[in-house]
């Protein structure tokens, strides 16, 4: 019964996926930009994919990764990148 109680629980591929994109749409902030066309190619080549297949992925690394290599996109390249780099379960749970 204790070991129940002191148990920690592995967050699912759902949840981990959610809480990724929950915070790259909170820590997105408009920032004017005139070329968000061929700048978003080139910060999509930067983005590392993310699956969250294996435990070791860390999802919280891997928005890190995401904000600092976006900090200067809009909004919504910032969310497109994110989005196109989801690999395995985490894409197919974000489809």
């Amino acid at each position: 019964m204790e070991s129940e109680k002191t148990a920690k629980t592995v967050p699912t591929m759902e949840e981990i996926v959610r809480q990724v994109m929950a915070q790259i749409g909170k820590s997105a902030t408009p920032v004017p930009s005139t070329s968000n066309v061929v700048g978003s190619n080139v910060i999509l080549d930067a983005v590392r994919e993310f699956s969250g297949e294996k435990l070791g992925d860390d999802a919280s690394v891997w928005c890190i990764e995401v904000e600092e290599i976006t900090r200067e996109a809009t909004p919504q390249v910032r969310l497109s990148v994110a989005t196109h780099v989801l690999v395995g379960p985490a894409k197919t749970w974000y489809a």
